[in-house]
């Protein structure tokens, strides 16, 4: 049996991919936010040349994607909630097959498109991004969306006036997400000013 907890195991196997090729993955998988390939090369100890016609390579495959990672913090949206969301699929603007009367797109899906088209509208777009949705299957909800905002008082807004108001939301659970593994090293932490600014959050309904 492989030992998954072994420093040295293996990725799962990918038909064509070289030692090297593995070890940037294995390298962007450890830090998502070494986007250029001069700090990849630096990271897995070899040369710029050969990391930078690797990470061509990967991307050929469709195993690396283009992309950036935005610090945040930086941009004014230090805060960051987790707001879990039941929803009513009935209620959910879609439509329907005249056939069958079986949606023709997926209701959670749906839904999760109209909250960042709200997210994106007036007046929230300049003050709230939605960082992800994502779909649960099981308790405790149907939706866990990941938001940011400048400050607590924002979430509040969001939540009651745009989020609530949206068709098939049922009910929200909103959550300060304190640290996270994902964003430590690219972003720095709310200046203490901040904080005493707005009343520290706490779980809350909604």
């Amino acid at each position: 049996m492989t030992n998954h907890t072994d420093a040295n195991s293996e990725l799962p196997p990918i038909e064509g991919l070289t030692a090297l090729q593995k070890k940037v993955v294995r390298a962007v998988l450890k830090h998502p936010d070494l986007v250029s390939d001069a700090d990849l090369a630096k990271e897995v100890g070899e040369k710029y040349t050969s990391v930078s016609g690797v990470v061509q390579s990967l991307k050929t495959k469709g195993i690396l994607r283009e992309g950036k990672v935005v610090n945040f913090a930086k941009l004014g949206y230090g805060f960051c909630y987790r707001v879990d969301v039941m929803i009513n699929p009935v209620e959910v603007q879609f439509k329907r097959d005249p056939a069958t009367g079986m949606p023709k797109e997926n209701p959670q899906k749906k839904l999760a498109r109209d909250i960042v088209e709200r997210a994106n509208s007036a007046p929230f777009k300049d003050w709230v991004v939605i960082e992800d949705i994502m779909i649960l299957l099981g308790n405790p909800a149907d939706l866990s969306i990941m938001v940011r905002v400048p400050s607590h008082e924002d979430i509040f807004e969001f939540v009651t006036m745009g989020l609530r108001t949206c068709p098939g939301v049922m009910n929200t659970s909103t959550s300060y997400v304190s640290w996270s593994i994902m964003h430590e090293e690219r972003e720095s932490k709310p200046s203490v000013e901040s904080h005493k600014a707005s009343p520290q959050p706490a779980t809350t309904q909604p």
